[in-house]
């Protein structure tokens, strides 16, 4: 029986999904990280990982949207993950189609393109422009090139499943930023902080929240989906 590891970047990512295990009753089935931003943090956690035996690797969580026709709450089960310096990395076909049938059944209804890697937030609207034009991938993360590494250079399967919370056209406003740790913790104080010296990214940042906070959920539906699909559920 698959041991599946997910990779997320973010602590509360990673707590959304272990409550979906916790539910379908497979937590001795499934072991979760949280990396902290980053390919290096990432590649570290999904090693971690695999020396505890899991087979199969995803990296899950929140992603920022490149195609201009994605909305908020989409999924992107991602064809390949793209480096910052274009390097292709491939995922799992065979596992690719049997997420992508189950998502569908399950009125998710992915969306399967390429993701590409962001070194720093792709925050404003003109560096999404500029990752859809160079790339053509439809979303972009921090964490799930240096997932991908770890896996094939372990020779197990790989996957990449992340739910969008900002569209392409959508600004991330820097105080949003403030608050991220490297651990993949969030402080609320520096968020605070930004707003109170500039106020006019409150509204931005109240609509972010809704949609980040819309985008868990879907992502909780999302994994409670990834254990049916695999047959992990209890």
């Amino acid at each position: 029986m698959t041991r599946l590891g997910i990779v997320t970047g973010l602590v509360f990512e990673a707590q959304v999904l272990t409550g979906m295990a916790r539910a379908a009753g497979c937590l001795d089935r499934v072991r979760i990280k949280a990396s902290g931003p980053g390919r290096s943090r990432a590649r570290d956690a999904a090693n971690a990982l695999l020396d505890e035996g899991v087979d199969m690797v995803l990296s899950m969580g929140l992603a920022g949207g490149l195609d201009p026709a994605l909305r908020s709450g989409q999924v992107i089960v991602a064809t390949a993950v793209r480096s910052a310096e274009n390097r292709i990395l491939p995922v799992s076909l065979d596992h690719h189609r049997q997420i992508m049938a189950v998502l569908e059944q399950e009125g998710l209804n992915p969306v399967a393109g390429d993701l590409v890697e962001a070194v720093v937030p792709a925050a404003s609207q003109g560096a999404k422009r500029a990752l859809f034009r160079e790339s053509r991938a439809v979303g972009v993360d921090m964490e799930s090139f240096g997932v991908a590494k770890a896996a094939s250079a372990a020779g197990v399967p790989f996957l990449a499943l992340r739910v969008i919370a900002d569209p392409a056209d959508q600004e991330i406003p820097q105080a949003a930023l403030l608050g991220m740790r490297p651990d993949g913790s969030v402080r609320a104080w520096p968020v605070l902080r930004g707003l109170m010296a500039s106020p006019g990214m409150i509204p931005e940042l109240l609509r972010l929240g809704r949609q980040s906070s819309a985008a868990q959920k879907v992502l909780g539906r999302l994994g409670q989906s990834v254990f049916t699909g695999f047959g992990l559920r209890g």
